[in-house]
């Protein structure tokens, strides 16, 4: 995937139940803002989702920052499809 024209890569873990439990978030340069940025919502994500907030609620507030223009996977693309495996 791209995010603001840098690669990406997106992963993420699973409960024993099949629940979204941990998203990592790799983008840009290590220590660029990009990265910084990129791993704090990781974070962030994650924390919630242990927590028990719900993977949707994310991908439709976090779409509103995302270029629709973009002819490539979104990271909210892919944790969508991977939200309900």
């Amino acid at each position: 995937m791209r995010v603001a024209g840098e690669a990406g890569v997106l992963s993420t873990g699973y409960a024993d139940e099949g629940t979204l439990r941990r998203l990592d978030l790799r983008v840009g340069v290590h220590g660029s803002h990009l990265s910084g940025l990129a791993e704090a919502i990781a974070v962030a994500v994650t924390v919630g989702l242990q927590h028990g907030a719900p993977a949707a609620e994310y991908v439709s507030v976090l779409r509103l920052a995302v270029d629709p223009g973009s002819a490539e996977p979104v990271a909210l693309d892919l944790l969508t499809a991977g939200a309900g495996r």
